[in-house]
């Protein structure tokens, strides 16, 4: 994977591509070499790894812990914007979430809002931690599934949705024998769930605004423009990557396509955009590091994921880890993470959970 991305590069500015959008390409992919380290202190000199794992699950659940509750506070203002205080404040804060690069809120068919982080895709990961789980946290793991299983659904993310379900067949496959149990659970998670963005967008406390969750994720099982758009992307993508199928085109390489984002438009009548950035991820992968980054990146997947699955039986984590993996990939076929240092490092913490330590724990 190393060498792919090096080659991206070196492609990238042979082919004379800008140099401004090859390093943004570029950039994301530098974050993978922290693997090295994790790698090197798990499987030589890391003595206490199952202590330095159980702190390292309870620094994760606290911090999508957080990020739900922050979540649900979003949603909570702005569902509640006919508020004098909070109408008042209503764009502070949206510039705040925009500014800080955290997300993106959006209104959408029935008053409601869309909140989606991009790190949201931790939460996706503690819902299978939590849904796996059958250690000391089991006091806990309902209330936090819960929480986490809002976040899912309230970010509204077709990606999101499609990436856990292909999790949770996963995860069913591999508990066959309490598949029945786990299916129950998970309906009566996603209930609670849903009572719980009702009670935080319904609550009395001011006045909530007019606003119908079921119309918005109608809305979302919809195209869209932003849909449409991307479908718009995946022919002119898919030639391009094509013609560049072994040597890829280098990091950087732009594509143009007819876009029905309402914000292109508004500057091209007709809709044409050129950019270097693709919501593809795998194809995006391929276009630009070629064959050599497939197999780098599917090579570490797979080994990654045989590392976990020879442990999963044993282990609810590395159980909760093979599901998280299998979500993210699929996640990255319509949104790219494997790009960007959220991605990769979820990547990285699945790669130190499935690798075994060598050194015997002294305590």
């Amino acid at each position: 994977l190393g060498v792919a991305i090096v080659w991206g590069i070196g492609v990238g500015l042979l082919r004379g591509n800008d140099f401004g959008n090859l390093f943004l390409d570029a950039n994301g992919y530098f974050y993978a070499a922290l693997i090295l380290p994790v790698w090197w202190t798990t499987t030589r000199v890391d003595a206490r790894k199952d202590i330095r794992t159980r702190m390292l699950r309870a620094t994760f659940l606290a911090a999508t812990t957080l990020l739900a509750l922050k979540t649900l506070f979003s949603v909570y203002w702005f569902t509640h914007a006919g508020n004098i205080f909070i109408g008042a404040n209503l764009i502070p804060f949206y510039r705040w979430v925009r500014d800080t690069g955290i997300g993106e809120i959006t209104i959408l068919p029935g008053n409601f809002a869309r909140v989606f982080f991009q790190s949201h895709i931790y939460n996706v990961a503690a819902f299978f931690v939590l849904l796996s789980s059958r250690g000391p946290i089991s006091r806990l793991i309902f209330p936090l599934l819960a929480l986490n299983t809002s976040v899912i659904i309230v970010s509204l993310s077709r990606s999101f949705w499609v990436g856990t379900i292909a999790g949770i067949i996963i995860l069913f496959v591999l508990t066959r024998r309490n598949l029945k149990r786990g299916l129950g659970a998970l309906v009566f998670t996603v209930i609670f769930a849903l009572g719980l963005l009702l009670t935080v967008s319904r609550f009395p406390f001011p006045r909530p605004s007019p606003a119908s969750f079921s119309a918005a994720v109608q809305s979302r099982l919809e195209p869209g423009d932003a849909g449409q758009s991307r479908w718009n992307l995946l022919p002119a993508l898919s030639n391009v990557a094509s013609e560049h199928a072994i040597v890829g085109a280098g990091f950087g390489k732009t594509i143009t396509y007819i876009s029905n984002d309402p914000r292109i438009r508004e500057v091209s009548r007709s809709g044409e955009y050129t950019t270097s950035a693709f919501e593809w991820g795998w194809l995006d992968i391929w276009l630009k590091m070629g064959a050599l980054g497939i197999i780098g990146f599917v090579g570490l997947i797979i080994s990654t994921g045989w590392l976990l699955y020879q442990r999963a039986k044993g282990d609810s984590l590395t159980l909760g880890g093979l599901a998280t993996l299998v979500a993210l990939t699929v996640i990255h076929f319509f949104t790219p993470y494997l790009n960007h240092p959220l991605g990769i490092g979820l990547l990285i913490l699945l790669t130190y959970t499935g690798l075994p330590c060598q050194v015997k724990p002294d305590v």
